[in-house]
C-alpha cells in the first residue's frame, strides 16, 4: 500500500512541475509581448522556448506511467529549468531594460538546465557506456554507435 501512495505522490510532483513550467511559459509569452518586438519575428514567443517547456510535459507523461524512470524526472527538471530561465531573463529585461541585474538567477537556472539535459540525461541510460570517468559528451553514446559514427581513434 505504501508504494501506491509513494507512486501517486511522485506522479503529483511531476504533474505539478509540468504545470508550473507551462505557467512560466504563458507568463513569459505575456512578458515578451510587453517588450519591443525585434524585426525578425512578429510573434511574442520563440518556438524554441516552447520546445524547452515541452520537455517537462513529456517528462510528466513518462513519470505518470513509470514513476521510477529517471529519464522522466530529468525531463521534468530540465523543462522546468528552461521555462524558469527564459521567464527570468525576459522579466529582468522588461523591468530594468537589460538582464544583467538578475544575472545570478538567470545563470543558476541555465546551469540546472545544462546539468539535467546536457549531462545527466544522456548518462541515464543503462546501455550507454558513460559516466565511468570519461565524462559527458561523445562518451555518452551507446557502444553500438561507436562502430559506425564515433570519432576516429
Amino acid at each position: 500500500m505504501r508504494s501506491v501512495a509513494t507512486g501517486t505522490a511522485m506522479r503529483g510532483t511531476a504533474i505539478g512541475m509540468a504545470t508550473l513550467a507551462v505557467v512560466f511559459e504563458l507568463a513569459d509569452i505575456w512578458v515578451t509581448a510587453q517588450l519591443p518586438q525585434p524585426s525578425w519575428t512578429p510573434l511574442p514567443l520563440a518556438p524554441e522556448d516552447m520546445a524547452g517547456t515541452a520537455f517537462s510535459v513529456f517528462g510528466a507523461i513518462l513519470v505518470h506511467s513509470r514513476p521510477r524512470l529517471v529519464i522522466g524526472w530529468l525531463l521534468c527538471v530540465g523543462g522546468l529549468s528552461a521555462a524558469a530561465n527564459i521567464l527570468s531573463a525576459n522579466t529582468f529585461h522588461l523591468l530594468y531594460g537589460h538582464a544583467a541585474v538578475g544575472w545570478p538567477l538567470i545563470n543558476l537556472t541555465w546551469h540546472v538546465l545544462q546539468l539535467t539535459l546536457g549531462v545527466l540525461l544522456p548518462c541515464s541510460s543503462r546501455s550507454a557506456r558513460c559516466c565511468r570517468g570519461a565524462g559527458a559528451g561523445w562518451s555518452c553514446w551507446p557502444s553500438w554507435a561507436w562502430r559506425s559514427t564515433g570519432p576516429a581513434r
